[in-house]
């Protein structure tokens, strides 16, 4: 049986996204190749916007894993 590390399964990091010019903590779920992706200030009178979206980093600039 092949245990994998907590780590391997779940990586999270904070990126910029340039288009709507937001902050986003990130959770990557290695088996499924997705992000979930929450924003680290909310805009105000908004409902919290949690996206989940294939990875691409296209439109966000990488920061900082942790």
């Amino acid at each position: 049986m092949n245990i994998k590390n907590k780590g391997d399964l779940i990586k999270r990091f904070i990126d910029f996204n340039k288009d709507t010019n937001l902050f986003y903590n990130n959770f990557y779920l290695n088996d499924f190749k997705i992000i979930i992706k929450i924003p680290l200030i909310e805009k105000e009178n908004s409902q919290l916007e949690i996206e989940i979206e294939k990875f691409s980093i296209v439109n966000d600039i990488y920061l900082t894993s942790y």
